[in-house]
């Protein structure tokens, strides 16, 4: 009875263990297969590198453009072009150029005498003139003027008497036949000094008409004579 009961007992552990091992086996390829699926099929594809963690937008490239060689420092205004000496943007809009001369005289003794042009270059003809010249009354004394013939036949109204005190000189003219232009001298002021003094004479223009009545458009290059 017992040894009936121990062989059951044998027979049916190894029955078990049969069963076990048939399990084992025949579970083993179907997890193998089941692994292969998903290793194919449910495992995320690797992320890259530059994939992990959040990603940022691609940087603008705000590199500013190299700046020339030759726009490096504070810019210079361009140089303007050359102008010719002899003849100057102002004087190539007028229609005459007045001066005086000389411009400088050696400071003369007292009694001497010293004499002052006045000098024109005129693209337009001229009938009538009328300048001004002022000096100092206290160091110089107006002894005599003289009209030149740069316009002929000239009827002279110059003014002395009334405007001497002031110190002022006015030399005007007029001709109703003639008219004068180009290059050449109105009129020589001559004075006396009479104190030995530095001082100036000044020109000024008041009218320079041309034989219709109108007026030129005057500049004065030398406008000063300094006596010293």
């Amino acid at each position: 009875m017992k040894f009936s009961r121990y062989f059951s007992f044998v027979c049916i552990l190894a029955i078990a263990c049969i069963f076990t091992v048939g399990c084992e086996k025949m579970e083993k390829p179907v997890m193998d297969a089941v692994d292969m699926a998903m290793t194919d099929t449910e495992t995320p594809a690797e992320t890259p590198a530059e994939m992990d963690g959040p990603q940022q937008p691609p940087e603008e490239d705000t590199q500013q453009p190299e700046t020339p060689p030759e726009m490096d420092g504070p810019q210079q205004p361009p140089e303007p072009p050359e102008m010719d000496d002899t003849e100057t943007p102002a004087e190539m809009d007028v229609d005459a150029t007045l001066s005086i001369s000389p411009t400088e005289i050696a400071l003369p003794e007292v009694g001497e005498q010293l004499t002052i042009n006045v000098n024109i270059d005129s693209k337009e003809q001229v009938r009538f003139y009328q300048l001004t010249l002022t000096f100092d009354a206290t160091v110089l004394k107006f002894v005599e003027h003289s009209i030149t013939n740069y316009i002929p036949d000239i009827e002279d109204y110059t003014l002395e008497d009334s405007m001497l005190d002031d110190g002022k000189v006015v030399l005007s003219t007029l001709s109703f036949t003639s008219t004068g232009i180009g290059e050449g001298m109105l009129a020589s002021v001559t004075f006396e000094v009479i104190e030995k003094k530095a001082s100036t004479i000044v020109l000024s223009v008041d009218n320079v008409n041309r034989p219709d009545r109108s007026r030129l458009d005057v500049v004065i290059s030398e406008d000063t004579v300094v006596i010293q």
